[in-house]
Parts: C-alpha cells; structure tokens; sequence
C-alpha cells in the first residue's frame, strides 16, 4: 500500500508540473519563471520527495565532509536548479535560431575546444554527467554549427521506471532537445552497432558517464575523491572500436542564465575517460549542487578503504 502511494503521489505530482504549472511558468517573462520554477520544485521535493531530499543531503554532506547547514543549502540549491532545467524544455519550443537561446553562452576559454569539436572528422564521442542544464548544451552545439546526436534513456513504454506523465514530459523534452541538438537520437534499446555506425560516420554524440554498473566484473573504476566511481565500460570500448575524437563537456546552472564548456580530451580513450571524470570532479568540488546524483552515489561510488 506504501509503495503504491508513493506511486501516486509521484503520478499526481508529474502530472501537476507537466501539464499545469510548467506550461503556466511558460507565458511569463524568463527570468521570473525560471525564479519561480526553482522555489516551486523545492517547496514541492521538500513536501513530497523527502527521502530523495534526505538522501541527497546525506550523501552531499558526508563526501565533502561539511557541516548539515551547508549542505542543506547545496540539497536546497540542488532542487531549485532541477526546475529551471525541466522548464529549460519549454523555453526551447520558443527557439529557431542562435539569437533565440540568448541566455545561453559559451566559456571563451573553450573556444579552442568547441573549434575542434566543430571540424572533427571521424565522429567524436562528447562525455556529459547530469550535472547542470544538459539539455541547453546540446541546442547551443546544434545552433552554432555543431549538430549532436546523443544516447538517452528509453522514454517510451518499454522503460519501466517512469510513470505516464513523465514519460510524456521526457517525449516532449527530447523532441525539442532533438529538433535543436540536429543529430541522430538512440536510445538504449537501440543496437550498440547503430551508435557505432553514427559514429564512424562522423556523428557526434553525447554519451552520459554516471549511469551505474551493477554487474561489478564489467565495472571500469576511476578515482572520485576519496574513493572510486564504478562506470561502465561502454564509452572506452566505443571511443577504441570508432576511432572517436573525445571531448568533455557541461552547461552550468547560473539562474536564469547556463555557460556552456567544452574540452577537448586525449587521443587514447582511456586516458581521455579518466581526464573526463576528473574534469568532472573539478566541476563537483566548485558546484557540487550542480550533480544530480548524490542520492545515487552507493550505486556509482566506492570509498578508498587503503591504509
């Protein structure tokens, strides 16, 4: 009965953001609807998402090793940043051209980097966590002569996981991410030969690195303060099979406004995947509210138990 209450709570209130408040938040001026996006979605987490919440703030506060009232904040921050991201999809439905995504821009020190990613030849392989504003990453490559495909989730009836309300919220989020980013879109009940073939033949696609590895014998192990991120293999052994160019990229929350970066990484994948997930960790030590999976973190990580 517990579980099945859960079940509606969480039905009602995917139901409530995607049908109803988000669409509202849509017809007032950005910045007060990307303001009252991230109040609404704690105030909402804080009443009906509190074991996701205090998961969250545990796992935050004992990696880093603060005090609960800073990581309180960094929890509260956290959730205030995924509204503004699920409303980012919305905002997209008003976005054509370049000059339309005006609130997103691009750090001057990677220009270097995203001018490589834009004349790679041989397909290239863009490493991303859920970390920040994934979504506005994508549309900002694709309006600037960069177009993305990218790996996702099944957001359709096969995926169990997700209620009916947000899968139509997913179904629509990546039509417009789609539509935008201007590459090929897979999912994971896709063949990995059709994610190798798009690659070889000069796709660039974003593939996400902190999704958990439950088999622990396929596990690839990269250091993640003071302990191990277990990841899977899959974005090494394609970078090796396709010959990919790899890059690491990110589109960080500031608000109303998100700063893309991207970096251009080794030639070996292996080399490549390790300098990815310590960009990556640099990225959580300065923001660390920017990740959304510290409540996942016994699925991803590993403490280093050496003397």
């Amino acid at each position: 009965m517990a579980s099945q209450s859960i079940m509606n709570i969480s039905l009602w209130l995917d139901f409530f953001q995607h049908f109803f408040w988000r669409p509202l938040l849509y017809r007032l001026p950005r910045k007060l609807a990307f303001k009252l996006a991230g109040a609404v979605n704690l105030k909402l987490a804080l009443r009906f998402q509190r074991e996701e919440v205090s998961a969250y703030h545990q796992h935050l506060q004992v990696f880093y090793s603060v005090d609960k009232i800073t990581a309180w904040h960094w929890c509260c921050w956290n959730f205030r940043m995924l509204g503004r991201e699920a409303l980012d999809a919305y905002f997209l439905q008003r976005v054509n051209q370049a000059a339309d995504l005006d609130w997103v821009s691009l750090d001057e020190q990677c220009r270097t980097s995203f001018s490589a990613l834009k004349t790679v030849d041989n397909g290239a392989i863009i490493i991303m966590a859920h970390y920040g504003r994934p979504i506005l990453l994508s549309s900002y490559l694709g309006l600037h002569g960069c177009p993305v495909g990218m790996l996702s989730q099944p957001v359709d009836e096969s995926n169990p996981h997700l209620n009916s309300a947000m899968r139509s919220f997913l179904q629509f989020k990546m039509r417009e991410t789609v539509r935008l980013a201007g590459g090929r879109w897979l999912t994971l009940n896709d063949s990995p030969l059709a994610l190798a073939r798009a690659i070889k033949a000069g796709q660039r696609m974003i593939i996400m690195l902190d999704l958990s590895e439950p088999d622990p014998t396929r596990q690839i192990t990269v250091p993640f303060g003071h302990g191990q991120l277990l990841l899977p293999p899959g974005i090494v052994r394609l970078a090796k099979q396709t010959n990919a160019k790899l890059f690491y990229a990110c589109a960080e929350d500031h608000g109303c406004r998100s700063v893309c970066r991207v970096t251009a990484l080794s030639d070996s994948p292996d080399e490549a995947f390790a300098q990815a997930v310590s960009i990556f960790e640099n990225d959580c030590q300065a923001m660390p509210w920017e990740w959304w999976q510290w409540s996942n973190l016994p699925s991803l990580w590993s403490a280093d138990n050496r003397p």
